[in-house]
């Protein structure tokens, strides 16, 4: 079984890509072997009306969801956006938030009643480090990273919600290593850590533990074999290995609503 907990469709709006469709991403998940993929869309980044990406996402996904599992992404600075995320948050099994495009910080008010909205549904909350590396930015919409040091003094304000720090590099982790490992509710979302360092799965292993890591691929703008090859060529045993593929991401995505964060860490994938 391999989870994959990063996925997009949709058009991104400074390269082309390929498999940004629900049937082109199925295809590729065919072709690399993941099972079931975790799925945003690309537009609600960029769009001032996200819930409309969101629509399209759970239209999209309607049939399809044995498969291809909806993760919405919330502005919680844009006006009315309480009224809109009663609307899509429903349908969803993650909550996805790029604060540094949306314009807010992970201290705000605001963002604490999305947590709590989060929270009373038993699903988590993704924290967008980055969309893309920083030296390939378009000249006019260059975007500092998220600092994974305002999420973690989220996750402490919030430790009934699971945090799931997604798109930031290795040394970015490595950096507050200590803290991520203390959090009971802080996970690690490998797709832009596979992509250079050879033995980041190993070493995040040993520093801050298997059950903290989620595979991710940012499929279809990487090529997802390189992170599936990663995670099943490290020199880890097979039970680390497991809770990389699928079981961590098995068990956040439970949707067990009502459940305390300890009730849902005892239930098995």
């Amino acid at each position: 079984m391999i989870m994959d907990f990063n996925a997009h469709l949709g058009n991104y709006p400074f390269r082309r890509l390929k498999y940004n469709t629900p049937q082109g991403l199925l295809g590729l998940m065919d072709k690399v072997g993941v099972d079931k993929a975790l799925v945003s869309r690309f537009e609600a980044i960029f769009y001032k009306d996200w819930l409309e990406a969101n629509r399209m996402l759970l239209e999209d996904l309607e049939s399809l969801r044995s498969r291809l599992i909806p993760c919405v992404t919330v502005n919680p600075k844009f006006p009315g956006w309480t009224m809109d995320l009663e609307d899509c948050i429903r349908e969803a099994a993650a909550v996805r938030v790029y604060p540094n495009y949306h314009g807010y910080k992970l201290g705000d008010s605001a963002f604490d009643d999305l947590v709590e909205a989060a929270s009373s549904r038993g699903i988590p909350v993704i924290v967008t480090v980055r969309i893309q590396d920083e030296r390939s930015h378009p000249w006019f919409l260059k975007i500092s990273p998220v600092d994974l040091a305002h999420v973690l003094d989220a996750a402490e304000r919030h430790p009934e919600v699971d945090f799931v720090i997604c798109n930031a590099y290795l040394n970015d982790v490595l950096t507050v290593r200590r803290e991520i490992a203390r959090l009971e509710n802080v996970y690690v979302e490998l797709s832009f850590i596979l992509t250079a360092t050879l033995n980041s799965v190993e070493r995040l292993t040993e520093e801050i533990g298997a059950e903290k890591l989620l595979l991710g691929t940012y499929m279809p703008f990487f090529y997802p074999q390189c992170a599936i090859n990663r995670v099943k060529k490290a020199e880890i045993n097979e039970e680390e290995r497991e809770l990389i593929l699928w079981r961590n991401a098995s068990r956040l995505l439970g949707r067990i609503r009502g459940g305390s964060l300890s009730e849902r860490r005892r239930g098995q994938p």
